[in-house]
């Protein structure tokens, strides 16, 4: 017993096992590089190099500490690299926060052990088992539940490399900190060495563990802050160019309505080749820019009639079977947010197909099943790569973009609603589903009463 009083150090074997356990916890819940069996098997690799490698730094030298040290922390990064699906900044964060883990579990539990030992309990290998079988199994299970609880894993959260260097240089002053110890070990003499190299190395790593834990949940709600401020300026958005397209179908109706009068003057015109070129683009214009979608929701049909216009001065053939009285619920800012954001995304989307005869919008709203279900079709030929049921940007710039689709899911969720994402015979569909109210409900027969319009491409 007086052998493990006096010394500071803990079986590296302990050491070896928290710090495996430390990036399995990590790794399970990150998106993965490989499939389910071969990172089980990466994993199970990884616990003997670690339990290696921890025997072999501790028949380096004191002098060597460092180095050893060094390679073990190395071993981890590369575990955590080679089993998930991310970026060198990204493992080098994730591998600090596992480190630090580790250290605090397993000073915790190896203190805890001593202090039973110092109070009588037998010293055996079957009491040292125990504890540290129940010990790593409650405090990882507990701080894999913190973390999960507050860091997200699933919103794809890309570290920076501030945040990166942030969490590394933190890291290393935690860890010197907590095994400044052995250094000092030379310094400290009798039962109080043990003692006090215990306290210090796990409050140090407690302390550690706790400020990387508050970094990682500011990090988390400035990524939702970011969020809906983004989502917020899209409704914002949305909403004004609502306003504006209301403003501009007015005015649109008004020259349509004088152009009608207009036509009989130009009839009178007596050279005739002149006369029906004038009436040829006057009728032109009013087919193009008529208001010509009626679904039975002022604010559906100011933003279809304004995208409908768009669509076809732009060849893209835009069919619209609507049921507005449906969406009466919806506030305005929202029916705006999601139909503004979903046809400009279908409309970017087909614009990019050089075929015009496969630059085509499908949009349908109507109730089933006590359900309002909105779905709209444009045609696609590429396969798109959905990320946490969102398709995966192809712009540089992921941060600032990818916010159109969460704000109309954000939406729909507010009513209790859902929407899903998927491709189907060349075609991406975008379906809705919001459960109706008693007074919003519609019969099957109503149902079928749809607008239905359809504007062929620009001549």
């Amino acid at each position: 017993m007086n052998t493990l009083l006096l010394e500071p150090g803990m079986p590296r074997i302990y050491t070896a096992l928290a710090e495996w356990i430390a990036c399995a916890i990590y790794v399970y819940p990150l998106k993965k590089r490989f499939g389910k069996c071969r990172t089980i098997i990466i994993l199970a690799l990884a616990a003997a190099g670690q339990i290696l490698l921890q025997e072999l730094a501790g028949k380096f030298p004191f002098e060597l500490w460092i180095p050893g040290t060094m390679m073990n922390i190395l071993f981890m990064l590369l575990v955590i690299y080679i089993s998930c699906a991310m970026k060198l900044k990204d493992a080098v964060y994730w591998c600090a926060s596992a480190l630090v883990t580790s250290e605090v579990v397993a000073s915790l539990e190896w203190q805890v052990y001593c202090f039973a030992v110092w109070n009588g309990m037998a010293n055996t290998m079957c009491n040292a088992l125990l504890f540290l079988a129940l010990i790593y199994a409650v405090l990882f299970v507990l701080i894999f539940i913190l973390k999960k609880r507050i860091v997200n894993w699933e919103t794809g959260i890309h570290v920076t490399t501030k945040e990166m260097l942030t969490a590394a240089i933190a890291t290393t002053i935690i860890y010197a900190m907590s095994n400044i110890g052995f250094v000092l070990e030379s310094a400290l003499s009798g039962n109080a060495t043990g003692q006090s190299l215990f306290h210090i190395r796990t409050l140090v790593d407690l302390c550690g563990f706790c400020i990387l834990y508050i970094q990682q949940n500011q990090r988390y709600e400035t990524f939702l802050r970011r969020e809906l401020s983004a989502i917020q300026n899209m409704f914002d958005l949305q909403y004004e160019q609502y306003r504006t397209y209301k403003e501009n179908s007015e005015f649109i109706n008004r020259k349509c309505h004088d152009l009608k009068h207009q036509i009989d003057v130009i009839r009178m015109e007596e050279d005739e080749e002149k006369r029906e070129s004038y009436l040829q683009e006057m009728e032109k214009m009013i087919r193009d820019f008529r208001s010509g979608i009626v679904t039975g929701n002022g604010v559906l049909d100011t933003i279809l009639t304004r995208k409908n216009a768009y669509c076809v001065s732009h060849g893209i053939s835009f069919t619209c079977m609507a049921d507005g009285g449906l969406l009466d619920f919806l506030e305005t800012l929202d029916i705006c947010s999601i139909f503004g954001n979903a046809l400009d995304n279908a409309i970017e989307y087909v614009e990019k197909n050089p075929d015009p005869d496969k630059r085509m919008i499908k949009l349908r709203i109507f109730s089933q099943n006590s359900f309002l279900i909105i779905c709209l079709e444009n045609y696609c030929e590429e396969k798109i790569n959905l990320k946490e049921g969102l398709p995966d940007t192809t712009k540089t710039d992921k941060r600032s973009h990818g916010y159109g689709l969460k704000s109309i899911r954000y939406t729909v969720e507010k009513y209790r609603g859902m929407m899903t994402l998927h491709t189907e015979n060349n075609w991406f569909v975008l379906r809705i589903l919001i459960p109706l109210k008693k007074s919003d409900e519609k019969t099957d027969e109503k149902t079928d009463e749809k607008t239905d319009e359809r504007i062929p491409a620009a001549e």
